[in-house]
């Protein structure tokens, strides 16, 4: 899959989360080995122009489940319509690509949070504040404000666990995460 992974959400920092919520909530870069004691594992010398090649960041979770021709989908449709996010539409309701560039209630053809991609020259971060939920649809609605989001049919990610973790701690921290995203945008989707 060509792209970079820019964000994980690993099982283990769930656990670890719960225990230290001050800790949740971080940014990692991508760091790929390419060899090893002087030698590489691989072209090296051809995957550098490739990865040069395709400033798109693909955000998916530890339990997302990637079908094959998600990340090339994505990044098309994402390109032909000059949004600045993409995602494949997770509950098969759509038949053609649906651009959005405004903000809106439909959790059903939001942004789905654990698998999307972002255009890389646009440069969005996330909001670090954001620590638990709601970094998902910040992301949504800030590409919406900087060319749109592009949902696309077929693809469906899976989310093997979702909403399992959101208890104690963590469940408070998403009321956190609620307000704060609803004081920065005048209002919550939901």
């Amino acid at each position: 899959m060509l792209g970079v992974v820019a964000a994980f959400t690993f099982s283990a920092g769930v656990n670890d989360a719960s225990a230290h919520p001050e800790r949740f909530g971080q940014s990692h870069q991508l760091i790929a080995f390419v060899g090893m004691d002087g030698e590489y594992f691989g072209p090296v010398d051809e995957l550098r122009p490739v990865l040069a090649n395709d400033p798109d960041v693909a955000v998916v979770n530890d339990d997302a489940v990637i079908p094959d021709g998600w990340y090339t989908a994505c990044s098309t449709a994402m390109r032909a319509h000059g949004a600045a996010a993409a995602a494949s539409d997770p509950h098969g309701r759509i038949t053609a690509p649906l651009p959005k560039t405004t903000r809106d209630r439909d959790v059903y053809t939001r942004m789905p949070g654990w698998a999307f991609l972002l255009r890389g020259e646009v440069r969005m971060r996330a909001d670090e504040s954001l620590r638990w939920w709601y970094g998902d649809s910040d992301l949504d609605w800030t590409a919406r404000a900087n060319g749109g989001m592009v949902l696309i049919p077929g693809y469906p990610v899976g989310n093997r666990r979702a909403n399992s973790t959101t208890r104690g701690v963590l469940a408070e921290q998403a009321g956190k995460d609620r307000a704060m995203f609803a004081a920065k945008w005048a209002g919550a989707p939901w």
